[in-house]
């Protein structure tokens, strides 16, 4: 999110109209990465299928991840953002 946050912000300080679009997925995390600018979200109107831990567990901490753990996080993503993208 703040990468893509400094983008906008970079387009906007050369005066391209930016809006962001921000569909909410947790509504713990607020950040949009920009200061700049427009914001728009889209509050959740659905139950999500995993958590955000759930979906990109802290995969530096495990023990030896294997294939199958990474494709298991990949497929937890894909999932979440099909969801997202249906809505």
């Amino acid at each position: 999110m703040n990468f893509v946050g400094r983008i906008a912000d970079t387009l906007a300080k050369a005066n391209h109209e930016v809006v962001v679009y921000q569909p909410i997925y947790d509504e713990n995390i607020t950040t949009t990465g920009t200061k700049l600018a427009r914001v728009i979200e889209r509050p959740r109107d659905f139950e999500a299928p995993f958590t955000l831990d759930q979906m990109q567990p802290d995969v530096w901490m495990l023990q030896e991840p294997g294939f199958s753990d990474l494709m298991k996080i990949g497929d937890r993503l894909s999932s979440s953002f099909t969801t997202l993208c249906k809505r």
